[in-house]
């Protein structure tokens, strides 16, 4: 699965430094990114000498990111083990999309009242015509990069920053990537469908219609989760901190 991972210095140059980012903000942002990536799976330990080194940071900005990252939920920090990619079962997975189920679908009604502010009438076009772009030529189409433009696109749209704050820290980066492993073709295409209908009800300005579907698109999402086979999710943690599936190769310090 994880046989060929992305490095670091390519998450680095997709979280490019923003102006006025302090230190650790980038490097929360790296950090996050190099998860998402697969520089980093869930049960590989994080080395702080290798971090510091490559995300030039001093150890004492490096721990507070690795608290941040932490009370995110996206890694542990055990004693005498240190920082550890978090390892998520069927419960944890199902519990987080029924609580996504619900913001979400808030999101996207909220989304649809604020439609018509701003550029976000031409926003959500984009994402429109982005689909029938994929149905139209379907090569190199990257899924999860596109699921994730979405959902952020229905965030940025509905104009609350504390909710896409809560809804932020629910959308783990690498949940996304085990999720779409998982998924047959006509799951895309489903999902595709949907997103199509949501961004309607966000045109046509239909608050009720548009928090239907999202609820029901997050709950069919749970619905696939719960009938994945057993070896699909992590249970309890091995002693090497890594899941059936998942490659043990656990970092160490050299």
């Amino acid at each position: 699965m994880n046989a060929k991972r992305k490095s670091m210095p390519a998450a680095l140059e997709r979280t490019r430094r923003r102006n006025g980012a302090s230190a650790s903000e980038h490097a929360v942002n790296a950090l996050t990114q190099a998860i998402r990536d697969g520089v980093y799976c869930a049960g590989d330990r994080l080395v702080e000498s290798r971090l510091t080194r490559e995300l030039g940071v001093s150890r004492s900005t490096l721990r507070e990111v690795l608290r941040r990252l932490g009370a995110d939920g996206l890694i542990r920090l055990e004693p005498n083990k240190g920082a550890i990619v978090r390892s998520l079962t069927r419960k944890d997975i199902t519990e987080l999309l029924q609580v996504r189920e619900v913001l979400e679908g808030f999101a996207a009604g909220l989304a649809a009242r604020h439609a018509g502010d701003g550029g976000n009438r031409a926003c959500i076009q984009v994402a429109l015509d982005r689909i029938a772009a994929i149905r139209r030529d379907r090569r190199g189409v990257n899924y999860l990069e596109n699921n994730s433009e979405f959902h952020q696109l229905i965030i940025d749209v509905s104009g609350n920053h504390t909710l896409a704050q809560q809804i932020r820290q629910l959308q783990m980066p690498y949940m996304r990537s085990w999720y779409f492993e998982q998924l047959k073709s006509a799951d895309w295409d489903r999902s595709l469908n949907e997103h199509e209908q949501i961004l309607l009800a966000l045109l046509d300005g239909d608050a009720a219609l548009a928090e239907q579907l999202m609820s029901a698109h997050i709950r069919r999402t749970r619905k696939l989760v719960e009938g994945f086979p057993d070896e699909a999710f992590d249970g309890e943690q091995p002693e090497n901190g890594a899941g059936p599936g998942i490659a043990p190769e656990v970092l160490t310090d050299r």
